[in-house]
């Protein structure tokens, strides 16, 4: 039965905030809204997924912190010099009640940016360390990276580390004016839509109205695209993350059983429909299904009926047969060879995907990085591959993208195996990704795929021999 709410508290929209996939199952954070925009609570709510043609009813839909989970928050904070410091500490004052607040099952995650963007505090749920980071601030930086700090919280965003929360949520307080950084907001909308991490931005700003409203219109698209909220800062900074709190942790999760829906190594639109009393919320959004592990695609089949004692019989002097047969072909075959030794057998490679051509023999594989995003936008590097050949900012790299700020000095490297090329993630802290998904250890590449790593993002093409 569908709990009637109050009028007052009935949703009147939809957003989907996060997905995650466990094996067959897929996890949507929901926030049925009301008409404040805050997350309303709708015991009881009928929840449905369309997905690859199928119609997929939720297996479980539970309040997400009646469900148990935690959040890894990652919390930014600007240390720049245009903000005064008494406004600094309450700012401080508010960042450390939020901390305050953490439960057991929460963790957080400090990233300052000024000049130069910084992971003062990994995920922890240690108190004493979070308040001496969260003392040890002072806004005297020149510039505000802003841009750049969102951009390394979405790497690290990524991480999957044991008992760490897979609800995550990116919360910063400003004014939306990014200096320095040398990411565009179109860069770094397109970074966060690939990494599906929300982000949640309180804005304040002393600015005139007419900047106030520009800076404060890209904070909102940036939080939309993302799946997370933008609210103006109240008087109080205290109360603001508490709103941002409960737009985090207000919304529904809901489970879906999909070991069957197909995963073809690319984001597929899901709709998700929330029916409450006199209402049907709707809302979409891409979702990449990650391939299923061997155990979870293997199906388990009912055991046959033992076939009857003739049956077994024939197939025996079937069997018997046809190897007699073979063992006389095999002889005739050798009698009619000249008396050289036969060859060991050879096994074969596998096949390189259509896509991507075999180099001949000690010629390698011509290759085009395009850059899509980035500083040099558009730009194409033709080379060939024979060996090996790095990736990074550093200019004695392979191929050297220095202008690329948000890169590691060796960032990743290219190689053939196999007649494959192939590639490996060498950052330490900003992953690499292909179409979107973080890599670990070598992945083979195909041509088309969008090689991305900080704000950046490459278009590998494979030339066809």
């Amino acid at each position: 039965m569908l709990t009637v709410l109050p009028a007052a508290a009935q949703p009147v929209s939809l957003s989907l905030s996060q997905t995650w996939s466990d094996g067959p199952s897929v996890t949507f954070c929901l926030n049925p809204r009301g008409p404040d925009g805050m997350p309303v609570r709708t015991a009881g709510a009928e929840v449905t997924a369309a997905a690859a043609g199928r119609l997929l009813k939720a297996s479980g839909v539970r309040g997400f912190v009646a469900s148990g989970e935690g959040v890894a928050y990652l919390i930014l904070a600007d240390v720049s010099a245009s903000i005064r410091p008494a406004q600094f500490e309450e700012v401080r004052k508010a960042m450390a009640n939020f901390a305050a607040g953490l439960r057991k099952v929460d963790r957080m995650a400090l990233i300052t940016f000024g000049d130069e963007v910084r992971v003062a505090l990994d995920f922890t749920a240690d108190q004493e360390r979070i308040r001496k980071e969260l003392d040890a601030l002072r806004p005297t930086a020149p510039l505000t990276k802003l841009h750049l700090a969102l951009s390394r919280a979405l790497e690290l965003g990524q991480r999957a580390d044991p008992g760490l929360p897979r609800r995550r949520a990116i919360v910063v307080l400003t004014d939306g004016k990014d200096e320095g950084s040398g990411l565009s907001l179109e860069d770094l909308l397109q970074s966060i839509r690939t990494a599906g991490i929300p982000v949640y931005a309180i804005g304040s700003s002393r600015m005139g109205e007419t900047e106030k409203k520009r800076y404060f219109d890209q904070l909102r698209r940036l939080a939309a695209n993302s799946g997370g909220d933008f609210f103006e800062a109240s008087p109080s900074l205290e109360q603001s993350y508490e709103t941002m709190r409960e737009s985090v942790t207000g919304g529904l999760l809901a489970v879906f059983d999909c070991g069957g829906c197909p995963r073809p190594g690319r984001p597929e639109p899901w709709t998700v429909t929330v029916k409450v009393p006199g209402k049907v919320l709707t809302a979409s959004k891409d979702v990449l299904l990650p391939p299923l592990p061997a155990s979870a695609k293997a199906t388990p089949r009912p055991a046959a009926p033992p076939a009857p004692w003739w049956r077994s019989g024939v197939l025996w002097f079937v069997l018997v047969g046809l190897a007699a047969v073979v063992v006389v072909v095999m002889r005739m075959l050798r009698r009619g060879k000249t008396g050289s030794p036969a060859a060991p057998p050879v096994m074969e490679s596998p096949a390189a995907p259509a896509e991507q051509p075999a180099p001949a023999e000690g010629k390698g594989v011509a290759l085009e990085l395009v850059t899509m995003h980035g500083m040099k936008r558009g730009e194409t590097r033709k080379f060939l591959l024979t060996d090996l050949a790095v990736a990074g900012r550093d200019a004695q790299c392979h191929l050297p993208l220095e202008k690329e700020t948000s890169l590691e000095g060796k960032q990743f490297e290219l190689s053939l195996s196999n007649g494959l090329v192939v590639i490996r993630d060498l950052s330490t802290s900003r992953n690499t990704s292909v179409n979107g998904v973080p890599i670990r250890g070598a992945h083979p590449l195909s041509s088309g795929d969008v090689i991305g790593a900080g704000g950046a993002e490459f278009r590998l093409l494979i030339a066809k021999s």
